[in-house]
């Protein structure tokens, strides 16, 4: 239970954070009504993703997707950002118009965006769990377990969404302005690694070995991000619970009525911060909790160092017909060591993958009596499974079998070289 309520949190938590700043911070903008646009573009985007999961499903189109989502995402955040730069003082209600057409559009496209993507990712995270579950028959104990903490995870993302709106309402305006523009610029530091790893992905970056080297690091961990951004966010939280907004009390002109006033709205605002607060750290507890259990060491099976024989590389059927996963390993001419494991599925089925994935990087696979598991996420993926893209599967390469061996060229080897890169 405790994993799907982890990965919910961390499916959706980018996009709680800078949803909860942004209408907490439109309070104190001319756009009357911006709530509705925000309202309006997550719901829109319960329908888009819904049929994006079905898309990802059926279709291996999951790199391209993520290099749309990540131009897209960069362009919008950048025109946020620009946006928030230009609002200046706060408004009272009667001076907030309707004549705010282009910034709502602004609004609603963004909040679109990351509706589309973070909820297609929390409702992907039941079969990242365990894709045992999702092909057993019936509605089994893991599958509820399962559930039970997806639906958890967004409950708290739901309050948490609450707290963060209450407390940006409830700060200064300048302060708000400044906060929003902080998280967006950290939100902007991730698209920029992935952009850059996109943009290699179309070939309008060259894919040199010297560049991809030094994106390859970060891009491989970006995963890590969210955990950052949770941790920035809190520390956020905290800090503000030493900024001083009550200047007035204490001050002659003032009434007992206008003091008790006041020290009321600092009442509030104090409860607004501790209680997002309280969230930020129950999360961190959390996904600490999970990270530790997916860290848990864990004995890989050896790799077998390989040589290729005029370009490619033969493994004998009768040393990997076991049904036991079987790893190899083979280091190129920069020093750069690309893992792969073979496993038999069936009588004459083979899953041949690299010892990566796409979401996960080179963090290694081990087995499980008929399941193979991610070290990083502890992914669950029915040996069956091994050789389809897709998820957290381990991705496939292109192999032949012919007089009792398999064969796999270096060429093709070589496709994913970046990934073991750092």
């Amino acid at each position: 239970m405790i994993k799907g309520m982890a990965l919910t949190i961390l499916s959706g938590l980018d996009a709680v954070i800078l949803i909860g700043f942004l209408v907490g911070y439109l309070k104190h903008t001319k756009i009357k009504n911006a709530g509705n646009a925000v309202f309006y573009a997550l719901a829109a985007g319960l329908l888009f993703s819904f049929s994006l999961v079905y898309t990802l499903k059926h279709l291996s189109i999951e790199k391209e997707v993520e290099v749309f989502f990540t131009f897209t995402g960069f362009l919008l955040t950048a025109m946020i950002i620009l946006w928030a730069f230009l609002q200046k003082k706060a408004v009272s209600e009667k001076e907030k118009t309707k004549d705010n057409f282009i910034p709502k559009v602004l609004i609603f496209v963004y909040c679109l965006y990351l509706g589309i993507l973070y909820e297609t990712q929390i409702f992907r995270v039941p079969s990242k769990i365990s894709l045992d579950a999702m092909q057993s028959a019936g509605f089994d104990t893991q599958y509820f377990l399962i559930y039970c903490g997806v639906i958890t995870g967004i409950l708290l993302l739901i309050l948490f969404l609450f707290a963060l709106v209450n407390f940006l309402r409830r700060s200064p305006t300048d302060l708000s302005r400044r906060l929003l523009l902080t998280v967006n610029f950290i939100y902007l530091g991730k698209l920029s690694i992935m952009a850059v790893y996109g943009l290699i992905f179309v070939d309008i970056l060259p894919s040199t070995p010297s560049l991809i080297s030094k994106v390859a690091p970060f891009y491989n961990n970006i995963g890590l991000f969210s955990y950052f951004f949770l941790f920035a966010t809190g520390v956020i939280l905290i800090l503000n619970l030493f900024i001083k907004t009550d200047g007035n009390i204490g001050h002659e002109s003032l009434n007992r009525a206008e003091i008790r006033k006041i020290k009321a709205q600092k009442k509030k605002r104090l409860f607004w911060i501790k209680f997002p607060a309280s969230l930020a750290g129950i999360f961190i507890l959390i996904l600490s909790a999970n990270y530790i259990s997916m860290k848990r060491t864990v004995s890989l099976v050896p790799a077998v160092p390989l040589k290729p024989v005029n370009g490619v590389f033969e493994i004998e059927k009768e040393k990997v017909n076991d049904g036991e996963l079987h790893r190899f390993s083979y280091e190129t001419m920069d020093d750069v060591t690309i893992k792969f494991f073979i496993i038999r599925k069936s009588e004459d089925a083979y899953g041949v993958v690299y010892d990566a994935c796409d979401i996960c990087g080179a963090a290694g696979y081990y087995q499980q009596k008929d399941s193979v598991i991610c070290r990083r996420c502890d992914v669950l993926m029915n040996k069956a499974t091994i050789g389809f893209p897709g998820g957290c599967n381990p991705i496939p390469i292109n192999f032949r079998v012919e007089n009792g061996k398999i064969y796999i060229t270096k060429k093709e080897l070589l496709k994913k070289e970046e990934i073991f890169r750092g």
